[in-house]
């Protein structure tokens, strides 16, 4: 395949010589009549449109063309509106399935190939994965629950302790400094007052786990739409799942032949840069947030060491944020639960050994050498996604981060090509010349 997205058919092929046979293309990839072709319409050819539509056509000034693919591409975009609200929350829904269908279906493709029937083998793929996902939400919900209750109960031991270390670094900067003044801030008392006045402004603010209960089924509506929106989640894998191959080969036979070339070949970059982050990172995210979360609640006794580690392990996703919260926060809890002391080491070793792993096992065997994207673009991606559509921006940040990657390198590639920047090549600096 080459790798020039400029080098694709020019349109239909040119007419056999006289007495030769006219090349028949296979039913598989032609499975209409030349006459009856969708594609020809698409290629305005001279078989596909009456001869008055055509002189019509050509007709028309030019402004009035341009004028057609405006208010065309203008209600495209007004559909596309009008999907994104009218669906609203659900979009989220629908777009956790495809992620979900994504990440599954090379494992369709292993049982398709082994024999299976594909919708039985659907059906057994996303059954199992339910039953996955609803195991370890029963197993760590109620953990975490009661971790996050005994974690609220000390809340005035863990500030009047960190009360005292504020006023002992007080007296020692302020003999430090000889300026006796740095001991009558106050901080260590604001500190001792902080949960009773957090208590007062809103009573349900340590106890989050009651507090989005609350919220949760503080409406019967609200409750009743999620229940009904998630319940239509397996429906919409099981049928992405299945026609999912079937839709990207109809919407590719709908494409114009001149840039099908191209077309594909972008599609094959996009999918390898997505697969490599969707299908590596993830899976070795899910890996790190179960040993994270093992090796906390097995070698430490820090609070919410379960909750730390899940977090730390599944924000991997996003480069570096998990590790470094992971590490803040396990951290923190060790210092507010036995201070500066020996269980700060073992939080430390937890994530050291972990992170080894990662780097010399995990990674390279799950990833490999797969190109995937930048950990800046990944970050940036995620927050503009996460700002101008929330969770659903989010979840769309890496695919459209993904194919902007793509098109913008063919844009790239074919500036350089051009004459304007080849101009005055022989004789001008490179970029070496700036270090």
């Amino acid at each position: 395949m080459s790798s020039d997205p400029t080098d694709v058919p020019e349109g239909p092929a040119p007419s056999e010589p006289d007495g030769a046979e006219p090349a028949v293309r296979d039913d598989a990839d032609a499975p209409y009549d030349e006459g009856d072709d969708p594609s020809a319409d698409l290629l305005g050819t001279q078989n596909s449109l009456p001869a008055v539509a055509i002189d019509f056509f050509k007709g028309l000034p030019a402004w009035m063309n341009v004028a057609g693919g405006v208010v065309a591409t203008g209600l495209l975009l007004a559909a596309v509106v009008m999907l994104y609200v009218g669906l609203g929350d659900f979009l989220v829904v629908l777009f956790l399935s495809v992620i979900t269908a994504y990440l599954l279906d090379p494992v369709i493709d292993r049982f398709e190939a082994a024999g299976w029937n594909r919708s039985l083998a659907i059906l057994t793929t996303v059954g199992s994965f339910l039953l996955i996902v609803g195991l370890s939400v029963v197993l760590i919900v109620p953990y975490v629950v009661h971790e996050i209750g005994q974690l609220t109960g000390q809340f005035d031991t863990y500030f009047s302790r960190a009360a005292d270390w504020v006023t002992e670094a007080q007296v020692w900067v302020a003999e430090k400094t000889g300026n006796p003044e740095l001991q009558a801030l106050g901080l260590s008392d604001l500190i001792r007052r902080l949960p009773a006045l957090v208590r007062d402004v809103a009573p349900g603010a340590l106890d989050p786990v009651k507090t989005g209960m609350g919220w949760a089924l503080g409406s019967t509506t609200r409750a009743l739409g999620a229940v009904v929106q998630w319940s239509l989640f397996p429906v919409f894998v099981f049928f992405f799942l299945r026609d999912f191959d079937g839709m990207k080969s109809y919407l590719f036979e709908l494409l114009p032949f001149r840039v099908r070339r191209s077309v594909l070949e972008h599609y094959t970059q996009i999918d390898q840069k997505i697969a490599a982050f969707i299908r590596g990172q993830v899976l070795v995210a899910v890996i790190l947030a179960a040993l994270y979360s093992t090796g906390l609640v097995v070698f430490t006794d820090i609070d919410l060491a379960l909750l730390i580690g899940v977090l730390a392990g599944l924000l991997f996703v996003v480069p570096y944020l998990g590790t470094i919260l992971g590490i803040t926060l396990g951290t923190l809890m060790a210092v507010l639960k036995f201070g500066v002391s020996f269980e700060v080491l073992k939080v430390w070793l937890v994530f050291g050994v972990v992170q080894g792993l990662e780097g010399a096992v995990l990674t390279p065997k799950i990833v490999g050498d797969s190109v995937g994207l930048h950990p800046v673009t990944v970050m940036v991606s995620l927050l503009v996604g996460a700002s101008l559509f929330g969770i659903l921006g989010m979840l769309m940040a890496v695919p459209v981060a993904a194919s902007l990657a793509v098109v913008g390198t063919t844009a790239v590639r074919w500036y350089k090509k051009t004459s304007w920047f080849q101009e005055g090549s022989e004789d001008a600096p490179t970029g070496d010349d700036l270090l």
